[in-house]
């Protein structure tokens, strides 16, 4: 087992405590928590699954919208550099 330097367990465990808590819809959190345990069983790396939730929780805040969220999450996923 790699030891975690920079922290990455305490801050995922930090910003889905936030996501948890804050005032996106059921709907927005929901979307979030899918994608985010899509990711892992993927295989990436923490870092990247903890950029892409700061990333989703920040636009959710912005635009309310659960398609615009939707549409977010198939772009993150379309784009080539995520495979």
């Amino acid at each position: 087992m790699k030891y975690d330097w920079h922290g990455y367990s305490a801050k995922l465990a930090q910003i889905k405590k936030s996501i948890e808590k804050s005032k996106l819809s059921g709907k927005n959190k929901r979307i979030i928590f899918d994608f985010e345990k899509y990711l892992i069983t993927t295989g990436l790396s923490k870092p990247r699954v903890l950029k892409y939730l700061e990333i989703l929780k920040s636009s959710a805040l912005f635009n309310r919208s659960e398609i615009f969220l939707n549409n977010l999450v198939f772009l993150i996923y379309r784009n080539p550099i995520y495979k």
